[in-house]
C-alpha cells in the first residue's frame, strides 16, 4: 500500500513538473502565449495587449487608460493616442502597473488620461474578476515589488497562492475560476473609493509627478438615468470624503464636476456602454470638454 502511494505521488509529481515545463514554454513565448489567451480567454486579452503596448516603442505623447466603457469612448484609431484601455476588474492596482510601465518605457509621454466609471473607483481586488484580470497578468516578479502589503495579503489569503506565480497557473483552465470575493479586507473600505483605489491612485500621481507627466482622471460620460442615481446618492460628497491624500485631491478633486451627461439614447439598455449609432457625437464632445488638446485626429 505504501509502495503504491509512493508510485502515485511520483507520477503526480512528474506530471506537474512536465505540465509546468510546457506552461513555462508557452508563457515565455510571447506570441504563443498571446495566441493562447486570445483563443482561450478572449475577454482578458485586453490586459495583456495593454501591458505589451505600455512597453513597446511609441511616439505617442498621450496615453489613454480606463475600463471597458472608456475603451468605447473614442472612435477606433481615429485619434493619435496610445490606447491602453482594459476593463473595470483590472482595478486601480492594475492601472497603476500600466502607469508605472508608461513612465518607465515611454520617455516622450506628456500626459496620461484615465477614464473610469465610478464603479471602477470603488472596486477592489477581493472580487470575482480579480484573478483573471489583475492577479494573473500582474502577479509576477516584475510587479510584485510594486504591490502594497494589503494587496499581497489578499492575494496570499488563498492556500494555493504559491502556485499563482507559476507558469502552470497562467494556462491551466482550473485557475480561471479562482474567486477572491470571499476575502475580507484588512483595510476598512469606503463606499465610492476603495482602499485599493486610494493607495494606487496616490502612487500614480506620485510617479507621474516625478516623471513630469500630467495625470488626469476623468469620468466616462453618463446617461441621464445613471447621473440621476449618483446625484441622489450624494456621490460627490462621499467621494470628496475619501480623498485623504494631496495626490488623491489632485487626481480626483474635479472628477464629479467633469461628468458629461448624455441622453439615454446614446447608451445601450444597461445605460452604461455605448450605442454605436450616435457615438461620434459623444467622441467629439469628450475631446472638447475634457480639453484633450493633443488627441487630434490624424492629419
Amino acid at each position: 500500500m505504501i509502495r503504491l502511494s509512493f508510485k502515485i505521488l511520483v507520477i503526480m509529481s512528474i506530471l506537474i513538473v512536465v505540465a509546468n515545463a510546457i506552461s513555462y514554454c508557452i508563457v515565455k513565448n510571447n506570441k504563443l502565449f498571446r495566441e493562447f489567451i486570445s483563443r482561450k480567454e478572449p475577454w482578458s486579452s485586453y490586459t495583456y495587449d495593454a501591458i505589451e503596448r505600455s512597453k513597446a516603442p511609441s511616439n505617442k505623447i498621450i496615453a489613454l487608460l480606463g475600463d471597458s466603457v472608456a475603451r468605447q469612448m473614442l472612435e477606433d484609431d481615429k485619434y493619435e493616442v496610445l490606447d491602453l484601455t482594459t476593463n473595470m476588474w483590472v482595478s486601480m492596482a492594475g492601472q497603476f502597473m500600466l502607469v508605472n510601465n508608461l513612465v518607465k518605457y515611454q520617455p516622450q509621454l506628456k500626459k496620461i488620461c484615465l477614464l473610469a466609471i465610478p464603479e471602477s473607483l470603488a472596486i477592489d481586488i477581493n472580487t470575482v474578476g480579480a484573478y483573471n484580470y489583475f492577479i494573473k497578468p500582474f502577479y509576477s516578479d516584475e510587479y510584485i515589488p510594486l504591490m502594497s502589503s494589503n494587496t499581497l495579503d489578499i492575494i496570499r489569503s488563498k492556500p494555493y497562492y504559491i502556485m499563482l506565480n507559476q507558469p502552470l497557473s497562467k494556462v491551466l483552465p482550473v485557475f480561471t475560476i479562482v474567486n477572491y470575493n470571499d476575502v475580507k479586507q484588512s483595510v476598512k473600505g469606503n463606499e465610492f473609493l476603495s482602499p485599493t483605489s486610494q493607495y494606487y491612485i496616490t502612487k500614480m500621481q506620485q510617479v507621474c509627478d516625478l516623471a513630469n507627466v500630467k495625470l488626469e482622471i476623468y469620468p466616462c460620460p453618463m446617461s441621464l438615468t445613471r447621473y440621476t442615481i449618483f446625484t441622489k446618492e450624494k456621490f460627490s460628497d462621499k467621494l470628496s470624503h475619501d480623498l485623504i491624500t494631496p495626490q488623491l485631491k489632485a487626481a480626483l478633486g474635479n472628477y464629479y464636476n467633469n461628468i458629461i451627461i448624455f441622453d439615454n439614447k446614446f447608451f445601450r439598455e444597461d445605460n452604461l456602454h455605448r450605442n454605436g449609432e450616435h457615438w461620434p457625437e459623444v467622441s467629439t464632445k469628450i475631446v472638447n470638454e475634457y480639453n484633450l488638446d493633443k488627441l487630434a485626429p490624424y492629419q
